[in-house]
């Protein structure tokens, strides 16, 4: 724990920059080793927009990368998931900080990733689960009950969250013109509207406890709404690049029951070309820190292998396969999937 305060330093100089929208290098270390042979000098990595989780935690970890590996590390937030995601495609950066949704689409040249090459990509470990809140006012209990009621829900950007509530209405039988269908706004403007009585219920894609969401059931009176569990694990078996977990009694003001969600995984991706023992270092890097990287972003003290090893919508690279063996925790069913996934587009790792 004696290297949390320089970590904990050099990573809010750096977030200082990233904010003020000026290119970062992690180059804060004093003194670093020089790469090994075959590894690249410096890397670039896209991801989410700044400020988000997910650009927190990839500089936590950059810095970590540049002062033990001597890779010097960009780390260039993108206005979503997707764009991240696209320039690692493009050969425009080394690793990207995405969504399960759009590394299986990508991994599968489909909707946004539609004539680039196929299976480029690669998982290299799950970051954390994104669970689709489903928030109402009091006397909305269960799924069913959104049915005529105004629901802040379409975010037209936001594809992997669209098609999980798209597939959520589904399972119930449910289309957009069962209720008032409206525009998923920001944060301020939704809580906003629940407290004004504009909205009776949100959709919101988050790690808890949402801080506003604490706010609001702080507030006033309101239901976290789940979805049943046969429900959520048919959405899961038919789309396998999502998930579904509890949110446990008491993360939120009143929540006094678990509540079910259906959700996706944040995930760090690299190419098929991304050298395997680095890969391997990268993964180690993070699971031999995350004390000290928890003490930059608290979600670092959530994850674990089994997230780490959660996604099932495309191939896992070789390194971070090695990885996980190593630990004891890459199942028969992972191989499984390895394989079936390498199969399906005529690969073998």
């Amino acid at each position: 724990m004696g290297k949390s305060k320089p970590l904990r330093l050099s990573v809010i100089i750096c977030l200082t920059l990233l904010l003020t929208s000026l290119p970062f290098m992690t180059a804060c270390a004093k003194s670093a080793p020089q790469p090994k042979p075959g590894w690249p000098a410096a890397q670039v990595w896209t991801g989410v927009p700044s400020g988000s989780t997910s650009t927190i935690m990839a500089i936590a970890l950059a810095e970590l990368v540049t002062n033990e590996l001597g890779i010097r590390v960009a780390v260039q937030p993108r206005a979503s998931a997707t764009e991240g995601l696209m320039q690692l495609v493009e050969k425009a950066s080394d690793l990207s900080m995405t969504t399960t949704y759009d590394l299986s689409h990508a991994y599968r040249e489909l909707e946004a990733f539609e004539g680039k090459e196929k299976g480029l990509v690669r998982a290299l470990v799950g970051q954390y689960v994104t669970l689709s809140h489903i928030v109402a006012r009091k006397g909305i209990e269960k799924f069913e009950d959104i049915k005529g009621k105004r629901v802040m829900i379409e975010a037209p950007a936001a594809k992997a969250h669209n098609t999980l509530t798209k597939a959520c209405l589904d399972a119930y039988g449910m289309t957009y013109e069962d209720f008032v269908s409206m525009p998923r706004l920001g944060v301020k403007e939704q809580v906003a509207a629940m407290k004004d009585g504009t909205a009776d219920v949100v959709f919101y894609p988050g790690h808890p406890p949402q801080p506003f969401f604490v706010k609001l059931a702080t507030d006033m009176d309101v239901n976290f709404i789940p979805i049943d569990e046969d429900k959520a694990k048919a959405i899961c078996e038919r789309l396998p690049f999502y998930t579904y977990k509890n949110i446990p009694a008491g993360t939120y003001p009143g929540q006094d029951k678990d509540v079910m969600c259906v959700s996706f995984t944040m995930v760090m991706a690299v190419r098929n070309d991304f050298p395997e023992d680095l890969a391997y270092q990268l993964v180690k890097i993070l699971f031999d820190n995350l004390d000290e990287l928890g003490n930059v972003h608290p979600v670092y003290k959530t994850l674990d292998l089994t997230i780490a090893t959660a996604y099932r919508g495309s191939p896992y690279h070789g390194g971070a396969v090695q990885y996980y063996k190593g630990r004891g925790v890459w199942t028969p069913e992972l191989e499984a999937m390895q394989q079936r996934t390498l199969a399906e587009l005529g690969q073998q790792k």
